[in-house]
């Protein structure tokens, strides 16, 4: 081979690479100029559709709710949806995490992750924490964390999420769509995936029966009688459960006793006879404001049992299972007596949204 046209060809590669990274380099500026302008487009959209749902544009658009005009008129799937919504409202509490997110310093999806936890007081440190970090490292960043933590805070694994994919077919998406849609109505709440799943779960065990006498924890739970930390049977796997779930459960339970004690019994947190008086005296339904629930009824002490409440008719109300559990998070705030009770919502920003009061007018005597 002439080595003349060997250096030609050598010297072709070389200039055919250098445009090569010439070009990579002009893609990639045009990638990162597409991802900042997606995230300027998302901070805009996010301003926009808090005053969307503030003035209620589904309405006049034809559409039932918020997040069915945003699964019709703007593709998004039902839980994106409802996460867009979630994330354009913290926004306007974490003015420098919607600086960034303008500016294009943050994506979206980052930010997403950061509004589970960040508060105005927080914000600062969950930013720098981020600082540098990819999707995958803020998402373990933010995990074991509830709202008002710190990052250096140590995590609570109770608190990590699992990540459930399914895949069904479109007769059994809409039967879950139908499903969630009713839950929400139900209860008055804009449900989370976790809350909806727990009831439905709860439904198919059939705890959701609305007068027995006897519990709905038909769930196996155990619970250390010395630590008092609680794990949960989900067919065959023990995974751990947190404090508050432990104080809902036992609200209202059968409790085992040890089966090598000389003579075992099962009692039950509130008697037969008492969860009886308790449902029919408030007419089989959940007390809270707004919520029509007359299946998964649980029975909650009004003065926690930590804090010496007992399990007398006064302090005992009938309540379902998503605002049972909402209460025992902190959520939701319960004051007074039966039959006279006041409520408020607690905010992520721990304000207090006083809710409509609930007065339990006797059915007459409870036999």
């Amino acid at each position: 081979m002439n080595p003349e046209s060997c250096g030609s060809v050598e010297g072709v590669d070389e200039v055919r690479a250098a445009e090569r990274a010439e070009d990579c380099r002009h893609l990639h500026a045009r990638l990162k100029a597409f991802a900042k302008q997606r995230a300027a487009l998302d901070a805009s959209e996010a301003r926009c559709l808090v005053i969307a749902e503030e003035i209620e544009i589904w309405k006049a658009i034809g559409y039932t709710t918020m997040l069915a005009y945003l699964e019709g008129e703007l593709g998004y799937g039902p839980h994106t949806a409802g996460e867009r919504l979630r994330v354009a409202h913290a926004l306007r509490e974490l003015p420098l995490t919607a600086e960034r997110l303008e500016a294009g310093e943050l994506h979206h999806s980052a930010v997403r992750e950061l509004t589970r936890v960040a508060t105005f007081e927080t914000e600062t440190a969950w930013l720098e924490a981020a600082e540098g970090k990819n999707l995958r490292q803020i998402e373990h960043l933010v995990a074991g964390h509830r709202m008002g933590d710190l990052p250096d805070d140590e995590p609570d694994p109770d608190l990590e999420l699992r990540k459930l994919t399914i895949e069904v077919t479109p007769a059994t998406y809409a039967l879950y769509r139908q499903a969630r849609k009713h839950l929400d109505a139900q209860t008055g709440e804009r449900l989370t995936e976790d809350a909806a799943m727990a009831m439905m779960c709860r439904g198919a065990l059939g705890d959701s029966a609305t007068a027995s006498d006897h519990p709905p924890a038909q769930i196996c739970y155990q619970m250390c009688p010395t630590c008092h930390h609680g794990t949960q049977d989900g067919a065959g796997i023990v995974v751990d459960i947190d404090a508050a779930t432990v104080a809902r459960v036992l609200c209202d339970a059968e409790v085992l006793a040890d089966p090598s004690s000389p003579s075992p019994r099962t009692t039950a947190t509130v008697t037969p006879r008492v969860r009886r008086q308790v449902l029919a005296r408030d007419h089989h339904r959940c007390v809270v404001p707004g919520c029509r629930n007359a299946r998964f009824l649980e029975i909650h002490h009004v003065t926690f049992q930590s804090h010496g409440g007992r399990h007398e008719l006064s302090n005992l109300i009938s309540i379902c299972t998503a605002h049972h559990d909402l209460l025992h998070h902190g959520k939701l705030v319960i004051r007074g007596r039966p039959p006279a009770l006041t409520f408020a919502r607690i905010t992520d920003e721990d304000e207090e949204i006083e809710l409509t009061d609930r007065i339990l007018r006797p059915t007459g005597d409870a036999m």
